[in-house]
């Protein structure tokens, strides 16, 4: 019954233990306590207020990111189109001096070759010309050796004449 019911000596000596224990840990003990466990939340809140900030750096530099990629790509895709504008402008450019050198080409191959066909009718109207004179002076003196010969050719000329 003793433990159910304890003697007045017990309690008084319970609660003195308990009272020099509770002097002792306030003394010494309970403020290196709680100025640790201040610590340990002001700890806590920094790094909570650090979390924070450095969620927010990510988020910010996540939006920084996403935003120089569209950049970027904007860029790409405009280097991209100029590229093509340059590269269609070059091959017009090559294309109309191709053209007009083949223009030029053609049209001094079309003078040379009216010079030179000038050149081969003269003178094949030289040749002619002179074979011309050479066959009439040999068919002249021919001819004219005979009179009988000169006077039929005479009359083959006149026959000539008529029909056209």
């Amino acid at each position: 019954m003793e433990l159910i019911m304890p003697g007045l000596g017990v309690i008084f000596w319970m609660t003195l233990a308990f009272a020099i224990v509770l002097y002792v840990l306030r003394r010494f003990a309970w403020k290196p306590i709680l100025n640790t466990i201040k610590e340990r939340e002001d700890g806590i809140r920094r790094s909570l207020k650090n979390a924070e900030k450095i969620e927010k750096e990510i988020t910010q530099l996540n939006e920084t990111k996403d935003r120089i990629i569209a950049e970027t790509n904007h860029e790409k895709v405009n280097i991209i189109e100029q590229g093509k504008k340059a590269g269609e402008e070059i091959l017009r450019e090559a294309r109309r001096k191709a053209e007009d050198e083949s223009k030029k080409i053609i049209e001094e191959s079309k003078k040379i070759i009216e010079t030179e066909r000038k050149k081969i009718e003269d003178q094949i109207k030289k040749e002619i010309a002179v074979l011309s004179i050479d066959m009439a002076e040999k068919i002249l003196v021919a001819e004219l050796s005979d009179k009988q010969k000169h006077k039929q050719l005479v009359l083959d000329n006149l026959e000539k004449v008529h029909l056209n």
